[in-house]
């Protein structure tokens, strides 16, 4: 938490694949579903940092406030 809350408004992405990574102010979180990987997003965060994420890789997320 501490990493995240230092590159909050630094244009750099963070993905992680802790438990609520996401929610807890990452950009991209990845979660194991149904003996798969998924991806969570965190709009709020990649726009506090400046970053546009692709409308293609956002339809495939799930997006997390």
């Amino acid at each position: 938490k501490a990493v995240l809350t230092k590159l909050a408004r630094l244009p750099i992405l963070t993905v992680g694949d802790i438990a609520d990574f996401a929610q807890e102010g990452g950009m991209i979180g990845l979660v194991e579903a149904e003996q798969r990987i998924r991806f969570n997003i965190n709009l709020a965060a990649a726009r506090q940092a400046n970053l546009k994420l692709s409308s293609q890789l956002l339809k495939l997320a799930t997006i997390v406030e």
